[in-house]
């Protein structure tokens, strides 16, 4: 007979080579057998290890998927000590991966989402001193609800608050972040650690920031910009610095002075959602009766956002309603100022006046009707804030002239 074809012989040639493979693994293992229990703990950490180095859940499933089908592959197709062997190890394997997810997610704890400048009242849970950086870190039970249970706040020695030791509550205002990741592959995962030590945040104690513009958006204004020096690593006594020496812009709740004790104030607000911005700073931030002008910018605009008008002066004690500021647009029939007055008064403002577009009675009325510790806002985008120039002018000292003020 002649030989076998060439495709024949190569597969007796591999079969007979992987067949010597195996019984010499075979060998080995039966030679190693006393070693071979310790590999079911080789394998159980290698499940662990697998958890930590995949980063997402689809990844841990397929990892748990992989070692199922190997365990089955080893117990149920493996034949002889080397089936055996690789059914434990996968084993192991599956059971070290699925124990640490299980434990992870029985510990696991709410975490800050994004980072935020907060001020909150914490239970203190342990002081941990650090000489070197002559810091302190404070590991918190906040009782503020919408925080994590549990973070984590470092604090310069010399701003310790007073009486800060386990079982205490402190408060702190505090830049607070979600745990670090790894900066680089194969670098200390300290986002991990905080997970399985139930630490939602981590952050920086800051000082107070004082402001010289009023109102709870500028006030969210600034908690924004120091929240990105701080990401730019600025230090915190420059962010402070910078804080407190700003006054303001042009036409943003500007002081344009104080005569006779009435305190002038003139701001661009002409949309509904500045207006009660711009009232609840003046209400929030000064303790007098506030007398507002506003003037409503274009026709358009006062049509479109009427409904919204009607109820967004409540927080003024007066309201003087001017004639519509055009901005170049042509009249809309039906669409007035004085319209716009009438329906705010019947909305439950306590007094609104229209008087239309004659300034000098503008100026007229508030110097006759104002009194000391009254405060003017004059409102809108039009020229509106001309009026208060005028208004200090008059209220300035004349000895010539018989005042009429109240």
């Amino acid at each position: 007979m002649g030989e076998a074809p060439l495709p024949q012989r190569a597969r007796s040639y591999w079969k007979a080579r992987f067949s010597a493979a195996a019984e010499g693994l075979e060998r080995l293992l039966e030679a190693e057998r006393a070693q071979l229990p310790p590999w079911l703990a080789v394998g159980f950490g290698f499940g662990i290890a697998a958890w930590f180095a995949l980063g997402e859940p689809v990844e841990w499933r397929a990892f748990l998927c992989i070692a199922a089908a190997l365990t089955l592959a080893g117990f149920v197709f493996g034949t002889g000590r080397a089936g055996r062997s690789l059914g434990w190890f996968a084993l192991a394997a599956t059971l070290g991966c699925a124990l640490v997810w299980a434990r992870s997610v029985w510990v696991a704890q709410p975490r800050l989402q994004r980072p935020a400048v907060v001020e909150f009242v914490g239970k203190v849970v342990s002081v941990d001193h650090l000489a070197a950086k002559q810091t302190v870190r404070l590991l918190l039970h906040p009782t503020d609800a919408a925080l994590p249970p549990q973070v984590r706040v470092s604090v310069d020695e010399d701003k310790m608050p007073a009486g800060a030791a386990p079982g205490a509550e402190v408060k702190l205002r505090a830049r607070l972040a979600p745990p670090p990741p790894m900066a680089l592959p194969g670098t200390y995962d300290f986002a991990r650690d905080a997970w399985f030590r139930g630490i939602g945040a981590v952050g920086k104690s800051l000082g107070p920031v004082a402001l010289q513009v009023p109102g709870r958006h500028n006030v969210l204004n600034a908690l924004a910009a120091a929240a990105v020096g701080l990401d730019l690593e600025m230090p915190f006594d420059r962010i402070q610095t910078a804080l407190a020496a700003f006054a303001g812009v042009q036409r943003r709740f500007q002081i344009r002075g104080e005569a006779q004790g009435v305190l002038v104030v003139d701001d661009y607000g002409h949309h509904p959602a500045e207006i009660r911005a711009t009232l609840a700073a003046a209400k929030a931030g000064f303790d007098r009766r506030v007398i507002t002008v506003f003037q409503p910018h274009r026709y358009s605009r006062t049509q479109h956002l009427r409904n919204d008008f009607l109820t967004a002066f409540y927080q003024s004690d007066v309201l003087i309603v001017m004639d519509i500021y055009a901005a170049g647009e042509a009249p809309i029939e039906g669409v007035h100022a004085r319209d716009l007055a009438d329906g705010i008064a019947a909305h439950g403002h306590r007094e609104v006046l229209y008087l239309g577009g004659d300034r000098a009675a503008i100026v007229d009325y508030l110097y006759e009707s104002t009194r000391a510790g009254d405060l003017v806002l004059t409102l809108g985008a039009g020229d509106v804030g001309l009026l208060g120039g005028e208004l200090l002018k008059r209220l300035g000292p004349d000895p010539g002239t018989t005042s009429k003020r109240r």
